[in-house]
């Protein structure tokens, strides 16, 4: 039977880790903050360049001309849909990174000299913060992730731990996001580990499958997992590599990258690995998760 979207999507009220179509006033403020220190008010006439742009692309005059007063942009930033709202950004991207290397802000007391790579970074900075689903990429903005990967991967596995109460591994993967979100990608990859092991703990402890899960390091809880039987029989021949897939990706990662003394060197981890490191617990907690519900359905009778 065919559903209208917003009823399929008002069925489950998830806290959701992006947000894609509301701006709130606080993104939009910083938004309007960082433009304006950057370019509105530069010694050169970005304005005329970056409003002619933008309305030769939407179709409308929108700036009536008045391009020296920067309270038009301002009112266009906090009046405007989410979807003009990133159109505009999009066009500015496009500009200074196909226009200008260098942006100066000065002012009666003050010469200050910008990249155009400080700007990009502070926005996504900033849309990092308030879980903003968007990253700007060179002269583009894109949402951030796949999409489907969100949506089939990332969501679902919030969604079981949330239900099912495995709350020490839903708080650990909302910790780990937060720590991606902060710029922190050691602990990212750390509390993805960690509510990895929280799942298959409490999974293991449900099941009866092990005394003691606390003390029991990942590989240990891996091995259990799958020599009780927690694998179905039918799939083990199709997933004859996932013990290798486990033990060779997230213990390695934390072993590797986080959880340990960083020794003579400085380790730097980068926001790649910690973005595999996040995705790679989800995929593997939703994998336990299904399993999980398809043995309480069967113990329940339910087929």
């Amino acid at each position: 039977m065919f559903e209208l979207y917003s009823i399929r999507n008002s069925k489950e009220n998830l806290n959701d880790f992006y947000e894609y179509d509301n701006f709130s006033n606080k993104i939009r403020t910083q938004i309007f903050l960082i433009l304006d220190e950057y370019l509105f008010s530069s010694k050169y006439k970005l304005n005329d360049y970056i409003s002619r742009i933008y309305e030769k692309e939407s179709g409308e005059i929108i700036f009536s001309r008045k391009f020296n007063d920067t309270s038009v942009f301002e009112d266009f930033i906090y009046a405007c849909s989410s979807e003009e709202l990133i159109d505009f950004i999009d066009v500015i991207c496009y500009f200074i990174w196909n226009s200008c290397d260098l942006v100066e802000y000065e002012d009666e007391y003050h010469h200050i000299e910008w990249t155009k790579d400080k700007i990009v970074s502070e926005l996504n900075h900033k849309f990092k913060q308030s879980h903003m689903g968007y990253e700007i990429i060179e002269d583009k903005v894109v949402r951030v992730d796949n999409e489907l990967l969100h949506l089939t991967v990332t969501k679902p596995a919030l969604h079981f731990l949330k239900e099912k109460d495995f709350k020490g591994a839903e708080e650990e993967i909302f910790k780990a996001f937060s720590y991606y979100t902060d710029g922190d990608y050691e602990n990212t990859v750390l509390f993805s580990m960690k509510a990895f092991e929280s799942t298959m703990k409490t999974i293991c402890f449900n099941k009866g499958y092990a005394s003691e899960v606390e003390k029991k390091t990942a590989k240990e809880l891996i091995n259990i997992v799958l020599t009780e039987g927690y694998v179905p029989e039918y799939l083990r021949t199709h997933l004859s590599g996932l013990r290798s897939t486990l033990e060779s990706g997230l213990p390695p990662l934390r072993n590797n990258n986080g959880g340990h003394g960083q020794g003579d060197s400085i380790r730097v981890v980068s926001s790649e690995l910690a973005s595999y490191a996040f995705h790679l617990a989800c995929t593997n907690i939703l994998f336990l998760a299904n399993l999980y519900e398809k043995d309480n359905q069967e113990s329940n009778g339910i087929v």
